[in-house]
């Protein structure tokens, strides 16, 4: 019964022609969501038991626009779509962003992290802000499971460094 079930499931989909698919966002949206879906699985598997979407993450791009990725249903004018293996949400308009990051930031009635890319420099470049957005997750990560590195503890000057 669940081989037929799947089988059936399949079929379907095939015949599902490519015009009842979500249409997938512009060209920058794409590069930094391709960027993600790379750098998310890279950084789980250097530490054991970070998982990156353990807390939904918010990029907001330099055009306005926005993706999010860890949140189980888009907010009122997100519109989903897969990429790499990854369910993400595409709004044309993002909140806008006063900061670089934020790890505890609410949004649309939930906490997530977001991260803004700028519009020059590194970080308006899709492979390095998908790793930026890891990072500074990554730190989310390590303080929800106090962790304390062996010294002196490492203080944060500027939400920039």
């Amino acid at each position: 019964m669940i081989i037929r079930s799947l089988a059936a499931a399949l079929f379907l989909a095939w015949l599902t022609p490519a015009s009842a698919l979500p249409p997938l966002p512009p060209g920058n949206a794409l590069e930094v969501a391709d960027a993600l879906s790379e750098a998310i699985p890279a950084a789980e598997k250097a530490w054991p038991g970070y998982r990156v979407l353990e807390t939904p993450l918010l990029v907001v791009l330099k055009d306005g626009a926005a993706l999010l990725l860890g949140r189980p249903s888009p907010p009122p004018g997100f519109k989903a779509f897969r990429r790499g293996g990854s369910i993400f949400a595409f709004s044309e308009k993002g909140p806008a962003l006063d900061f670089p990051f934020r790890l505890n930031w609410e949004f649309a009635g939930g906490t997530l992290t977001a991260v803004r890319q700028d519009a020059e420099g590194p970080l308006s470049e899709p492979a390095w802000l998908a790793r930026f957005a890891v990072h500074e997750r990554f730190h989310g990560f390590q303080s929800s499971r106090n962790f304390a590195p062996p010294g002196e503890p490492y203080a944060v000057e500027d939400e920039r460094d």
